[in-house]
């Protein structure tokens, strides 16, 4: 099976390298000579190496391999995508632009599939937890929550829109923070699970476990600090006081949550071991440190303060041996603060360990702009799509990656690149295949560019004939007559397929005002052809050998013979190909003054011109030295020229 060209991998032969004293490196490693370097991606990508020479990076990357659910997965989204997409109108530009509706509905069928995808698993919470797939719901449902429109009800007049919607988010974050800690796996013992169930917000649950586990003291203290903001306050008293130190560890850190002072002394009462993740600390300050009445940005601003003095565990990502924060923080942090660069949040390590996996970090860019956002810098937006792009042909899915790249909001950025893919990927046939007409059908990519980009693959495999055919289709008349001059005409001379030279050359005839140079390129190989063709006619038979042709036949010569010097100068046509035409004509030079010089051959009767036939073919016959240099014949030809015109 041939290797696929299209592939970004590197297969590095097995060589063993000595261990060096700051690293251990790996078996595979690049045939490079040069400073060895260690990635910082992750462990999906090896060690690779740096040339000295050139300072080129080879990458050892380890190929994506989705399986089939996954798979189709990924192929249903864009079903649903393509629905919430609209085609944008440019003016001057042939490429198309798509652009995701400006719609919160967007979102919402978003979270629709992904829930209709966990269903379908029948996956419990502490597996959902790990996929992509609850992870990307949770995603999106905080997007959602944050930037979504809040419904305002219609039988009751706010005096104050602003905090009335702010109050709503705060309770969707709420909703949405109760969920993922329920995702979390619970402690087993019984006073730990009192603090869960206090930290969970679940106070009706910790009194009932409590009075079923025969603690009636706790039971009282929950019952009464749920319903009573002066029982909270006397705990916050009492959390400061020397008093809380009689009590055990698990007492005195119900004391702190139900009482919102987390931090006694520098201590954090409720943490001290450091493993409370980052969305359970955030709900604890959120339903008991903060009031009632702050907002979002509050209480996000609250929590960031307390984890940067080291109270709480950073907001890390929730995959292992990383440092990147936690893509669901950053867009709090992109929510509650007008300064957070939007660029941070599609960071790939916030969400995944595989450094080349962006399917969220797309679908998140096609959320946030559907729900409002502007769109990235030129570089940045581009960036993110190219990146999704190539995971995408990388899986197979060319024509999709295709389609992402028509998302690119630079117009000459958008094209670019969309040539390269289609380069890569289309056939050097003439016909359009079906995977190119679906470009075509569904994405309305202009059928010129296709052929274009066809006439460049094929050129990149050799085929210059289909290459020239396919410039001619696109009506790129200008690279269809480069092409073919430079490496087709030789071809027509060397096996004699005039009719199919004179089939292009007509054609590009018609339009000589859209081709540089065309009366000593492609006009002076036109003249050529129809003369090749005239003997053609003449050796099978199909043209008298008449008075008429002789003549026409030595016009031609001469025409051809006044632009010669031209088209040598030029350097356009290949070397091989000048001399052949140099020789055919100093042939006809010859036989022209023959012809000239001997006086019985100037009458017209059928015998004088047999004769005429007889000499021509003996000096088009005539060897001439294939290694005889251009310049000699070229200087023999215009000795010859001008003495048949004296």
């Amino acid at each position: 099976m041939e290797d696929d060209k299209t592939r970004i991998t590197f297969k590095a032969p097995i060589k063993p390298i000595r261990e060096r004293v700051y690293s251990k490196l790996p078996e595979e490693i690049a045939r490079i000579r040069g400073k060895y370097f260690r990635t910082n991606f992750s462990h999906y990508l090896q060690y690779g190496s740096i040339d000295t020479l050139n300072e080129t990076r080879i990458l050892l990357q380890t190929p994506m391999n989705f399986n089939e659910q996954a798979t189709d997965e990924l192929l249903e989204f864009f079903e649903i995508y393509f629905l919430s997409c609209v085609k944008q109108t440019e003016e001057n530009l042939d490429i198309p632009y798509f652009q995701v509706r400006q719609d919160p509905n967007v979102v919402q069928r978003f979270i629709e599939f992904y829930n209709k995808i966990l269903d379908e698993k029948n996956m419990d919470d502490n597996n959902s937890f790990q996929t992509l797939t609850h992870y990307s719901l949770q995603v999106f449902q905080l997007c959602r929550l944050l930037w979504g429109p809040i419904e305002t009800p219609t039988n009751i007049q706010l005096i104050n829109q602003t905090y009335f919607e702010e109050q709503q988010r705060r309770h969707l974050l709420s909703n949405w923070l109760h969920q993922c800690i329920l995702s979390q796996p619970q402690q087993e013992q019984w006073i730990m699970q009192n603090c869960e169930f206090l930290s969970r917000g679940l106070l009706n649950d910790c009194v009932k476990f409590a009075h079923d586990e025969g603690d009636l003291r706790l039971a009282a203290l929950v019952h009464a600090a749920s319903g009573s903001n002066t029982v909270r306050d006397i705990l916050r008293h009492c959390a400061h006081e020397d008093i809380v130190d009689i009590y055990s560890k698990d007492f005195r850190r119900t004391i702190a949550i139900l009482s919102g002072e987390f931090i006694v002394k520098g201590h954090n009462l409720v943490d001290q071991n450091r493993t409370t993740y980052w969305q359970m600390a955030l709900a604890l300050h959120l339903w008991f440190a903060n009031s009632a009445s702050d907002s979002v940005s509050t209480i996000v601003r609250d929590f960031e303060s307390a984890y940067q003095e080291h109270y709480w565990l950073e907001p890390i990502a929730h995959h292992g041996n990383t440092k990147a924060l936690d893509l669901r923080w950053k867009l709090l942090k992109l929510y509650t603060d007008d300064t957070y660069p939007i660029d941070n949040v599609f960071d790939v390590s916030s969400y995944t360990q595989n450094p080349f996996d962006y399917r969220l970090s797309w679908m998140l860019y096609m959320t946030l702009q559907s729900l409002g956002s502007c769109p990235l810098l030129i570089e940045n937006d581009a960036s993110v799509h190219v990146s999704f792009a190539r995971q995408l042909e990388q899986l197979g899915f060319w024509q999709l990656s295709i389609f992402v790249l028509l998302h690119i909001n630079e117009p000459t950025n958008r094209e670019r690149i969309v040539n390269e893919f289609l380069h890569r990927h289309v056939t050097s046939d003439i016909d359009l295949t079906q995977d190119e007409q679906t470009l075509v059908d569904k994405y309305n990519i202009p059928i010129n560019m296709i052929l274009s980009a066809k006439a460049q693959r094929a050129e990149y495999d050799k085929q210059w004939t289909n290459a020239v055919r396919l410039w001619i289709d696109a009506k790129q008349w200008r690279k269809a007559h480069d092409t073919y001059c430079y490496y087709v005409f030789h071809d027509t001379l060397m096996k004699g397929d005039h009719e199919f030279a004179k089939e292009v050359l007509d054609l590009l005839d018609h339009q000589r005002a859209n081709i540089a140079h065309w009366n000593r390129r492609g006009g002076f190989a036109r003249q050529y052809i129809d003369l090749l063709i005239i003997f053609d006619k003449i050796r099978h038979g199909q043209t008298t050998f008449s008075n008429r042709i002789h003549t026409n036949i030595l016009t031609q010569v001469h025409r051809l013979c006044d632009q010669l010097a031209d088209v040598i100068a030029d350097k356009y046509f290949k070397r091989i190909s000048l001399i052949d035409i140099s020789r055919r004509l100093l042939s006809i030079l010859n036989y022209a003054i023959i012809c000239s010089n001997i006086p019985n051959l100037i009458n017209d009767s059928d015998e004088n011109f047999a004769r005429k036939l007889n000499l021509f073919h003996q000096s088009i016959l005539s060897s001439v030295p294939c290694s005889l240099p251009i310049d000699l014949l070229l200087e023999q030809i215009e000795l010859k020229y001008r003495s048949h015109r004296h």
